[in-house]
């Protein structure tokens, strides 16, 4: 019926991470200030670090709804890294069932509306630029001879 109220999730979906960094760019020696919205927690937590393959993996775990990594930048990244959090736990759900169990899910049990709950996964990915060493000198160069 149109408008009427939604069946409840019974699967597994995937949700979104927000990676939110202090800056758009960096460059070796730098280190990175990463926000990391969950959109549910607790939760455990993976950061993978990729540049022609896998560089670095974190685990870390969410207590809250946000979380601060520090990332040391490498200049051997150079032109650009890739940053990947993946997050598995629990969220609440509404599942409709009287007991709240998956068993009584798959049996099509009475619904009551209750809040459990309910696995939970989330990832997102984003790419960083990193500025080579040399580009680096070579901008403090001109932005010095500029000033003069």
């Amino acid at each position: 019926m149109a408008g009427g109220k939604q069946p409840p999730k019974r699967g597994v979906e995937e949700e979104e991470i927000k990676l939110i960094p202090d800056r758009k760019e960096y460059k070796g020696g730098d280190t990175a200030q990463v926000l990391v919205q969950a959109p549910f927690f607790p939760a455990e937590a993976t950061m993978t670090l990729r540049r022609l393959g896998i560089v670095k993996t974190e685990r870390f775990r969410l207590d809250g709804p946000a979380y601060t990594m520090g990332i040391p930048i490498d200049g051997a990244w150079t032109p650009n890294v890739h940053v990947q959090v993946d997050l598995v736990g629990a969220e609440d759900r509404n599942t409709g069932s009287a007991d709240g169990s998956s068993a009584a899910l798959r049996a099509g049990a009475p619904q009551s509306g209750r809040d459990v709950r309910a696995p939970g996964k989330a990832a997102c990915v984003c790419q960083w630029r990193v500025e080579s060493f040399d580009s680096a000198i070579r901008s403090q160069i001109d932005r010095h001879r500029d000033a003069a």
